[in-house]
Parts: structure tokens; C-alpha cells; sequence
């Protein structure tokens, strides 16, 4: 894992809504060039998926 895909992992862990133009951006790839990386760490389950932090307060 490079310092790009520890980048793309750390910026998912913050907010895995975001999107893959942003995230792009952020890392300074192209998106179909961040999709290709986020794709291959999700094959390499370095991501293993993505999940809703539901609060409880109402």
C-alpha cells in the first residue's frame, strides 16, 4: 500500500460518502484513476465495505 492508497483509505474512514470526483481531487488522481485504485484496494480487501453509523438519539 502507497501513501496515495493510505490517503484514499484515510479519506474514505472520514467520509465514505464522498464522492469519486472529491476523492479524486483530494489525492490528485483523475476519478476513473481513483476508482481504479478504490477497486483495487476493495479486491485486495484492504476495504472490506462500507458502513452507517446510526445515532440513537431522537
Amino acid at each position: 500500500m502507497d501513501q496515495i492508497d493510505k490517503n484514499i483509505v484515510g479519506l474514505l474512514q472520514s467520509n465514505a460518502k464522498i464522492s469519486m470526483k472529491d476523492l479524486g481531487k483530494a489525492v490528485h488522481l483523475s476519478s476513473p484513476s481513483v476508482t481504479e485504485q478504490v477497486w483495487k484496494l476493495e479486491e485486495q480487501q484492504i476495504i472490506e465495505g462500507y458502513h452507517a453509523h446510526v445515532s440513537l438519539k431522537s
